[in-house]
């Protein structure tokens, strides 16, 4: 079983020019992990505008055939297995 969830993160939130993106993490044995994408020696951060944007990349790019359950902001991912 995998888990993730959807965090906003808001810049500068005091202030009246506030931004805010959305990020996915998943979870591992020492906690929750912010999920990166990795080119050769570098990583970057990978960032939505909004939530929906968030929730399409995290289903479409890791979940497939299995069975994911919403909890709030946080997703379980169980794969089927089959056996013969």
């Amino acid at each position: 079983m995998s888990k993730f969830r959807i965090v906003q993160i808001i810049s500068n939130s005091g202030s009246d020019d506030r931004k805010s993106h959305w990020i996915i993490q998943s979870k591992n044995f020492w906690g929750w992990k912010e999920i990166q994408n990795t080119e050769g020696p570098s990583s970057k951060s990978v960032e939505h505008q909004t939530y929906e944007d968030a929730e399409k990349h995290l289903l479409k790019t890791y979940t497939g055939h299995g069975e994911c359950v919403r909890s709030g902001n946080e997703y379980r991912y169980t794969p089927y297995t089959y056996y013969m």
